[in-house]
């Protein structure tokens, strides 16, 4: 259990390592931006708010929880953000950069996790995110890849290796 608590918070914290912003996940905007998005989910999950963090995730999304291992749809990801919100987890980025063509961004952090866990551990953790975005139809945008592994997961053995 602790080792899928751990994996399961390693793999979150990334993408939701935009500025920390207190405020609260409310509903989005129709100018939405893709980083507008990333810091309402750290928003939310600063707050402990499960619904609205997976409510910025589009219904099939993918999410890496760790290299060779992923899982499908909000319901699911949803149970792997519930792992992570045990640690009471506080996030941040350093930095962030997004590419952007229509409807589709990019979004690269160097993102970083303070927390506890549930037998009082501290929990610090980094790393750096690949995470893709798309705009929905009423402006509003939703993470349809989350990544927080970036690169390792070519370390997988489910890699790809020509």
């Amino acid at each position: 259990m602790k080792n899928i608590l751990f994996t399961s918070t390693l793999a979150l914290a990334s993408l939701f390592a935009g500025t920390v912003i207190p405020q609260t996940a409310s509903a989005a905007p129709s100018d939405e931006t893709p980083n507008a998005t990333v810091e309402r989910l750290i928003a939310a999950l600063n707050q402990s708010d499960l619904e609205a963090a997976a409510a910025l995730y589009e219904d099939n999304a993918i999410f890496v929880v760790e290299p060779g291992r992923t899982v499908v749809g909000r319901a699911a990801i949803k149970e792997a953000l519930g792992a992570m919100l045990a640690l009471k987890p506080r996030l941040s980025t350093a930095k962030y950069e997004i590419v952007q063509t229509g409807d589709t961004a990019l979004y690269i952090s160097d993102w970083s996790m303070t927390g506890t866990t549930p037998d009082g551990h501290p929990v610090n953790l980094g790393g750096l995110s690949a995470d893709v975005l798309r705009k929905q139809p009423d402006g509003s945008w939703l993470v349809a890849v989350d990544n927080p592994h970036g690169s390792k997961i070519l370390a997988s053995p489910a890699a790809t290796h020509p």
